[in-house]
């Protein structure tokens, strides 16, 4: 198996951002439980942006990008006022965002093997955990995070002023369990 997590290059933006379209093309005629918008979020903009800032990881198996996330300690939203089990300033956490898996590998181990290397590389960056937040109502995402050891914190309103996405459910893992 060639399956690796590599930094995105600029020479890697437009076919993120076409497996992020392929992402929310594939959520669109399913359920889209993350209420990604095609073209918005996540997007090849979105990409571009992380690129710039060194936080976009793409998961290549056999020269295809089967998955992607951002990894950075930006909460993009109120995430100091939540009832965290550690109060932690910024900086102290990393945070992951945009985390997908092309539909062609949803039912493989591309998931936890991404998951458990962001862990990794957060770890060894020095932070003292991971944050995330999920839609409330992305049941699978939610399974998927305390199936591997994320801890249920709060659902909160973050700021973030989506109308269709008024809350947030927050999660937690961190690394001196």
């Amino acid at each position: 198996m060639t399956k690796r997590i590599t930094i995105c290059r600029k020479r890697d933006i437009a076919a993120a951002g076409q497996f992020y379209d392929e992402v929310t093309r594939y959520l669109d005629s399913t359920i889209n439980y993350p209420k990604w918008r095609q073209g918005s979020y996540p997007s090849e903009s979105s990409v571009s942006e992380a690129y710039n800032k060194g936080t976009q990881y793409l998961c290549v198996d056999n020269g295809r990008i089967t998955g992607a996330f951002v990894l950075n300690d930006d909460p993009q939203g109120d995430y100091a006022s939540a009832k965290w089990s550690r109060r932690l300033p910024e900086g102290q956490y990393a945070v992951l965002h945009a985390f997908a898996v092309h539909p062609d590998f949803m039912h493989g181990d591309t998931a936890a093997f991404m998951l458990q290397w962001a862990k990794e590389r957060a770890k060894k960056s020095g932070a003292k955990g991971i944050r995330l937040d999920v839609v409330p109502t992305n049941y699978p995402a939610r399974r998927f995070y305390e199936k591997h050891g994320f801890a249920f914190v709060e659902e909160r309103d973050l700021g973030r002023s989506f109308d269709d996405i008024p809350t947030f459910c927050l999660y937690e893992y961190y690394f001196d369990k």
